[in-house]
């Protein structure tokens, strides 16, 4: 079975299509084949035919009745969708900022301009790019940015314009929190070559139309971003029209970051007050680029240094560097021993903070360890207290019960109270403990409560002792216990203790008990053992 003009037909040889009466609709390529509609079911397909057209019919009145419906409710329907779109980017923001560790800036204070840790995705798209550190205060207007070629200079204009177009969006931006952005009127960006053969620009024609458009309409409140300031033409006179441009756009009050490799504009920084000099870092051992923005500074080109490390012809090298002349050679040197300094003061800084985090970790661990041991040492001390407390409960339920037995022997009053007197000394030792090592510690001293002479009490070593000095600098107090110099942190020292009578050992209070017992009980004919009650002792038989 088969469909030809949407009606059900059967293939029939031409040959034998005289024994297939019906209507033909189509015959193959070749001829060979032909599709008839048998007469038995041309009704059959008319009716099919009819059907499939009332569908069509009514689904096209069920969707023109719809949209009608809909017509009337436009205005939601508009208002919808921009709702669904404005959420679509909600959620596309967030997963950026999720996946990519953006946040949110700081207000801008006094027009301050600082980006920490900032991260340029176009580069984290492929690869974890260096993060970028610069600063312009609220006072200073611009940065010039020098440095060698390949060194990050224009990938450093493309973080903060993208950073900044990032934040006037309302995204979250892939810098840490502490960043500062103002908000600026407008952005202006001069990179890269738009030289046209077409419409006759050269290079240095398209830099001027791009700076000419930026010098009439950059205010106060715009950004502006000129990658290779000054480019394209003489060097002296590029460098001087350069010079004008920042001028005119300092003065008009406008941010402006600027690369360039003209030497007269490293200088510049150090006549006008409103602009900072910068560099991209650079290994001169390896002459490889560390694309890290150092602030303060002018970079150099190391375009010579370069040349020599691409083989090029000595003799080459040895003509540029005469042409250079002395004095633009000795600025170089300078510039590159500078870098050189900051590099080895940069890696000194580090190691020094990393290890004083290792040693404030360390101390951190020490102080929890004692507190640790501190704690461990009061909780045995109580367990004991309580373990000879009960055991001097027992001993009062033996004496008691022995008394009892010694006055039904008609013992002497006088050596009752003497046994009882020794227990009640025994028991008050125990308690002065107990309260030593109570739960309530003793308040401890600050700085400012101590003073030379002072006697108190250091906590960890039990032994009052005499502060000797106080530094107010170290916050560290020098305390003479026992004939040792002990230099101590004041929360470690507690009010002194009167000194207590050394207290009766538990052995001897039990061979004092039996000896008061059976002395008082001389009278007593028989001879008699006693234990006393929950103790492992050796039962006492006196001869």
């Amino acid at each position: 079975m088969a469909f030809r003009n949407g009606r059900q037909v059967i293939p029939v040889r031409a040959s034998r299509r005289s024994k297939a009466p019906g209507i033909i609709h189509d015959q193959s390529q070749t001829g060979q084949t032909v599709y008839v509609e048998p007469m038995v079911i041309v009704e059959m397909n008319n009716a099919l035919y009819q059907a499939r057209r009332e569908e069509r019919d009514e689904i096209r009145r069920i969707l023109m009745e719809k949209t009608g419906e809909l017509r009337s409710r436009f205005p939601q329907l508009r208002e919808t969708i921009r709702m669904l779109e404005a959420l679509d980017g909600f959620q596309a923001t967030a997963k950026l900022a999720l996946e990519y560790r953006c946040d949110k800036p700081q207000p801008a204070e006094g027009g301050l301009l600082r980006i920490k840790n900032g991260r340029n995705l176009e580069l984290q798209f492929s690869r974890e790019p260096v993060p970028l550190n610069l600063t312009l205060p609220g006072n200073k207007h611009g940065i010039i940015i020098t440095g060698p070629n390949a060194g990050g200079k224009t990938v450093a204009l493309k973080t903060i314009g993208l950073l900044a177009l990032m934040h006037q969006a309302g995204f979250l931006i892939p810098a840490e929190a502490s960043t500062s952005l103002p908000e600026f009127d407008n952005i202006f960006v001069d990179i890269g070559d738009n030289q046209s053969i077409d419409g006759g620009l050269s290079t240095f024609s398209s830099h001027i139309l791009s700076l000419k458009n930026i010098l009439e309409q950059a205010t106060s409140g715009s950004l502006v971003l000129i990658d290779e300031l000054g480019t394209g033409t003489d060097p002296d006179e590029g460098a001087a029209l350069a010079e004008g441009v920042l001028q005119v756009l300092s003065e008009r009050g406008a941010t402006v970051i600027a690369t360039t490799h003209h030497g007269a504009l490293k200088t510049l920084a150090f006549e006008n007050p409103y602009f900072e000099n910068g560099s991209m870092s650079f290994n001169d051992r390896d002459l490889e680029p560390t694309y890290e923005f150092i602030p303060g500074i002018p970079g150099s080109s190391y375009a010579l240094e370069i040349a020599r490390r691409y083989e090029m012809d000595e003799a080459v090298l040895r003509y540029a560097r005469s042409r250079i002349g002395e004095q633009r050679e000795k600025l170089e040197r300078l510039i590159v021993d500078l870098q050189r300094k900051i590099s080895r003061y940069d890696a000194l800084l580090k190691d020094t903070r990393e290890r004083a985090e290792y040693y404030q970790r360390t101390l951190s661990g020490i102080e929890e360890r004692k507190k640790e041991i501190d704690r461990k040492y009061s909780r045995a001390e109580k367990e004991a207290l309580k373990r000879a407390g009960t055991m001097v409960s027992d001993l009062r339920k033996a004496l008691e019960a022995n008394i009892r037995e010694v006055r039904e022997r008609q013992a002497s009053k006088a050596s009752i109270k003497e046994a009882q007197s020794r227990f009640q000394e025994a028991e008050k030792t125990l308690g002065e403990k107990g309260r030593e090592a109570g739960d309530i510690p003793a308040k401890s001293f600050r700085l400012g409560d101590l003073h030379t002479g002072m006697r108190v009490y250091v906590r960890s070593m039990q032994q009052n002792g005499t502060v000797l000095e106080v530094n107010p600098r170290t916050r560290k107090v020098w305390v003479d216990v026992d004939g040792s110099r002990l230099r101590l942190h004041p929360g470690w020292l507690e009010a002194a203790k009167a000194k207590h009578r050394k207290h009766t050992p538990l052995s001897r209070i039990r061979r004092l008990l039996r000896t008061t017992i059976w002395t008082s009980a001389e009278s007593v004919p028989r001879r008699r053992c006693w234990r006393p009650t929950n103790l492992s002792t050796t039962p006492y038989c006196p001869d």
